[in-house]
């Protein structure tokens, strides 16, 4: 057995027993972990376990299994609500179906954080919208999802100006009359989300993408969304 300590944020929570909690933990040095914490069904140990707050954590290790032995706050708890909570917790759920274990991933993690400070506080719903586009784009590129949106994937060349292109999820862009104009996907690719019906379509693209990654897994979060109008066009 061995003992470490890390840093990270509880991405979710299941009862285990009577007492104990399995907690998934995304952290910096490890990746995500699914952990065993005794007596995680307390009170103080629930407050300890909240979202969105960052953590200091000490586990033994055992025949690859994590048991957290003790769990710190050593950060503010992000000021998220409405629209930048519901978000929020979305990417959490992105992260727990679409994290493999034990993966190390630098980017990720900073790009969770950086998502995290900028829905702090925020309720404007187009900055919402790029923030998780953002987020959702760099988590599909960096596991291997990657969505080039100016590369036909016919004549692996890059999309003509006048032409339509349709979305083919796992696969890329084909040229097709019934899709959408090549300079929204110039304007995607160059982060200029000045024209809505570009960040609209940015939107659609990703959710196909992130189904497909999903593999048939339900998102919860988009559930939540349908009855907090304009929340449910964010995701």
């Amino acid at each position: 057995m061995t003992t470490t300590s890390l840093h990270g944020f509880v991405i979710h929570k299941t009862r285990s027993g009577e007492s104990s909690s399995y907690v998934n933990i995304f952290t910096k040095e490890y990746g995500m972990i699914n952990a065993l914490y005794k007596g995680g069904q307390t009170v103080q140990k629930q407050i300890q376990l909240r979202q969105f707050t960052p953590c200091w954590l000490d586990f033994n290790i055992k025949n690859d299994r994590f048991f957290l032995n003790k769990l710190e706050v050593i950060g503010s708890t992000y000021d998220l609500s409405g629209k930048s909570l519901f978000s929020s917790l979305y990417i959490n759920e992105l992260l727990y179906y679409l994290l493999p274990p034990l993966d190390v991933n630098n980017k990720i993690f900073i790009t969770y954080i950086e998502c995290l400070q900028a829905l702090e506080g925020t309720t404007e719903l187009r900055l919402i919208e790029i923030t998780l586009r953002k987020f959702e784009k760099i988590l599909l590129s960096e596991l291997g999802y990657e969505v080039l949106f100016t590369l036909d994937i016919n004549t692996n060349k890059s999309i003509l100006d006048n032409s339509y292109y349709k979305y083919i999820p796992g696969h890329g862009f084909i040229e097709d009359a019934t899709g959408v104009a090549a300079k929204y996907l110039f304007e995607i690719q160059s982060g200029n989300f000045s024209n809505p019906i570009a960040l609209k379509i940015y939107k659609n693209i990703m959710r196909l993408a992130i189904d497909k990654a999903l593999d048939g897994k339900e998102i919860r979060t988009r559930k939540l969304f349908i009855n907090l109008q304009p929340c449910s066009r964010i995701i």
